[in-house]
């Protein structure tokens, strides 16, 4: 519920929330275990669609389309 108000509300006011975001397929460590990938992103979301946003990443300078589920933890801002 904290991760939607904090979506919306970035919607609402063309804001930014800053995410840390796990990829879907892990990373191969040694030992052939896996280990999962994440990466920090500052994003500008647009739309909220069920258990995905749209937004713009600053990351990647692109709009792109991120998965609720994966995001392990997001900052306001």
């Amino acid at each position: 519920p904290e991760l939607l108000d904090a979506l919306l509300t970035a919607i609402d006011h063309h804001g930014r929330v800053t995410i840390t975001y796990v990829s879907p397929h892990g990373v191969s460590t040694e030992g052939g275990g896996r280990k999962r990938k994440e990466t920090h992103r500052t994003i500008e979301p647009t739309t909220l669609r069920g258990l995905w946003v749209d937004a713009y990443c600053h990351l990647r300078e692109d709009v792109r389309t991120f998965r609720l589920d994966r995001i392990a933890a997001f900052e306001r801002g």
